[in-house]
C-alpha cells in the first residue's frame, strides 16, 4: 500500500516535532478576566447647584478689594464672582451684619462644595484606577502561568529530544530516525519558546466614568465632571491661551501616550469596553495619573482662595443695634 504522504526526513522530522510539542497544549485561558461597569460610577452624583445671579461690575470690584489674579480667575470659574462682589460691598455697609453673614457663608459653602466636588472626582478616578489594577494583576497571573507551562513544556521536549537521540544512537539499524527526532525537537522546543515570547493575555475592560474621553472631547457640557470642575478645565481667560484640559492632552501627547491622530486605532485606548492587555492598561493609568495631578492642584487653588476670603477684615457686627439701645 501506498502511504499518503511520502517517506522523506521532512516528514519524520513534522510528525517529531508534533508529537514532543503536545504538552505545550492546552494553555489557552478559556474565557478572558473582566471588570464590572458600574462598580465606581454609581457612586458620582449628577447633582448641580445652580450658579448665582450675575452682579454687575462684579470683577471690576474685586480688583478693587485686592484680589489676587488667580483668585479672580478661580472664581469666574466656579461662579463665585458675584458672591464675592456681594461680600465686599457687605463689608462696607453698616448694620447688624446679617448681610456680610449670609454672603460670606455663600462664598465659604460654594468653595467647600467645589472642594469635595474635586475629591469625588478624585476618589471615583481613584476607584477605577484600582478596577483596572485588579484586572492587570490577573492578566499577569495568567501570563506568569502561561510562560511557566511552556517553559516546562520546552524542558520536556528538550529532555525527551535528548533521551530519545541518545538512545536511537545506541541502537542498530535505525538509520536516520535519530536525527529526524532531533530535528523535530528542535522545530518544537523553538516553536515553544517562539509561543513564549508572544504571550499576551488580554481582559475586557467596561467603563461609564470615561474621564479620558471626555478630556480629549472636551464637549462643552460634560455629563461625567461635576460642572464647577468642569468649567475649571475647560476655561479660557486668554484669548488664544490653552484650557487646563487642553494642556492635560498636550501633555499626553509630549509623553508620548497618545498615538497620531488619523492612526489606525488610535481611538481604540478611550474606549467605554474592549479588550486590553497589559501594556494598554499602563497606557491608560499613566494618562490617569496626569489627569489626576492637574485635578489635585484644583484643592490648593480653592485652598488659596478660601484663605483670600478668611483673611479680609471682619466689620464691626451689631455697631447699629448696640448704638440704637
Amino acid at each position: 500500500m501506498r502511504p499518503c504522504l511520502p517517506a522523506t526526513p521532512f516528514r519524520h522530522a513534522a510528525l517529531a516535532a508534533a508529537v514532543l510539542a503536545l504538552p505545550a497544549c492546552g494553555l489557552v485561558e478559556p474565557q478572558a478576566p473582566r471588570t464590572r461597569a458600574d462598580h465606581c460610577s454609581s457612586h458620582l452624583s449628577a447633582r448641580v447647584l445652580p450658579p448665582p445671579a450675575a452682579v454687575p461690575g462684579a470683577a471690576q470690584a474685586l480688583t478693587a478689594a485686592g484680589f489676587s489674579e488667580a483668585g479672580r480667575r478661580l472664581a469666574d470659574d466656579l461662579g463665585l464672582t458675584g458672591p464675592l462682589a456681594t461680600l465686599v460691598a457687605a463689608e462696607r455697609q453698616p448694620g447688624t451684619g446679617v448681610g456680610y453673614l449670609l454672603a460670606r457663608q455663600e462664598v465659604t459653602s460654594r468653595i467647600l462644595l467645589a472642594t469635595l466636588e474635586v475629591q469625588s472626582v478624585i476618589a471615583v478616578m481613584d476607584c477605577e484606577d484600582e478596577r483596572a489594577d485588579q484586572l492587570q494583576g490577573r492578566l499577569a497571573r495568567l501570563e506568569a502561568d502561561a510562560n511557566r507551562r511552556f517553559a516546562i513544556a520546552g524542558v520536556i521536549i528538550g529532555a525527551t529530544t535528548a533521551i530519545a537521540t541518545g538512545a536511537l544512537a545506541v541502537m542498530p539499524a535505525t538509520g536516520q530516525l535519530g536525527n529526524y527526532i532531533g530535528i523535530g525537537g528542535g522545530i518544537a522546543e523553538a516553536g515553544t519558546a517562539a509561543a513564549q515570547i508572544a504571550v499576551a493575555a488580554a481582559g475586557e475592560l467596561r467603563v461609564t466614568t470615561n474621564f479620558l474621553r471626555e478630556i480629549r472631547d472636551q464637549p462643552a457640557e460634560s455629563r461625567i465632571f461635576p460642572a464647577q470642575v468642569w468649567r475649571h478645565l475647560t476655561a479660557r481667560h486668554r484669548p488664544g491661551a490653552m484650557t487646563i484640559a487642553e494642556q492635560i492632552v498636550a501633555d499626553w501627547r509630549a509623553a508620548g501616550l497618545l498615538p497620531p491622530e488619523g492612526e489606525e486605532g488610535a481611538d481604540d485606548i478611550f474606549a467605554a469596553d474592549g479588550m486590553v492587555d497589559q501594556d494598554r492598561l499602563n497606557q491608560r493609568e499613566e494618562m490617569a495619573d496626569l489627569l489626576v495631578a492637574r485635578i489635585r492642584l484644583m484643592n490648593r487653588e480653592l485652598r488659596e482662595l478660601l484663605g483670600e476670603v478668611l483673611s479680609r477684615p471682619v466689620p464691626a457686627i451689631g455697631q447699629a443695634v448696640r448704638t440704637s439701645r
